[in-house]
């Protein structure tokens, strides 16, 4: 967003890139790991993390210059943030979800902590629905970000990324990774996952859907991407 990357990491880092090739670190204000950023256009970008048990929520128009971070309600562990029209929604562990039309540090609303004990890892929006992957093999699923369905996937690996993309016939589809190289997917808002074949053993940390294709990252700096006929291409390694 804004015509550049931002990436976030320990001790409040953040990084922003022009070209994804070259990065310049930004001051946060922060001392907790930053977990998870998002975008919203014509708002700016959202991050949060934790540190000792607190969450704190950051946030920029540009990229370029951060508010003082504040601590979140709720100090859910929060470790992901997306945005839908209107609204953010973060999410953390044992159900834990927040969310702000803004997403700046003081305009967030606790929603209803959920009895589950699975901790919320990241979530994706569909243009109808939110789908956040857990640990455990589980998603929760939400029209509006307030009231949410947890549904098991079936695979019992723990899930540590997701994106919403296009499938071949242009129809939505969730993409989720995780542990031992786990993909799943599902075409029909995260109610039901099929797994495919990644090729690896290594656990997926990101995944984003960019230019049409689908792209996941883990573990040894691999990348994988899904060729058009279907399947996960061998990953690329980089040092």
């Amino acid at each position: 967003g804004e015509g550049i990357f931002v990436t976030v990491g320990k001790s409040g880092l953040i990084l922003t890139s022009p070209d994804a090739a070259n990065w310049t670190p930004k001051n946060s204000g922060l001392a907790a790991t930053l977990k998870g950023i998002t975008y919203a256009p014509g708002i700016g970008f959202t991050a949060l993390g934790s540190a000792s048990s607190v969450s704190w929520i950051t946030a920029s128009p540009d990229g370029e210059n951060w508010t003082a971070g504040l601590p979140s309600i709720g100090n859910e562990d929060y470790r992901a943030v997306t945005y839908a029209p209107g609204m953010f929604v973060a999410v953390g562990h044992y159900g834990g979800t927040i969310s702000s039309e803004t997403g700046m540090p003081d305009s967030w609303t606790l929603q209803t902590t959920y009895a589950w004990t699975d901790y919320n890892n990241a979530g994706a929006w569909s243009g109808s629905n939110f789908v956040v992957a857990n640990l455990g093999g589980s998603v929760v699923t939400s029209p509006d970000g307030v009231e949410w369905t947890y549904r098991f996937t079936g695979f019992p690996n723990n899930l540590r990324c997701i994106a919403c993309g296009s499938d071949a016939y242009g129809g939505t589809l969730f993409v989720a990774g995780g542990d031992n190289g786990t993909i799943l997917t599902s075409n029909d808002e995260g109610e039901n996952w099929a797994i495919q074949d990644s090729g690896i053993g290594t656990t997926l940390n990101g995944l984003a859907y960019v230019n049409d294709t689908f792209m996941a990252v883990g573990a040894s700096g691999g990348i994988l991407t899904p060729p058009a006929g279907g399947g996960w291409s061998p990953p690329v390694t980089y040092d």
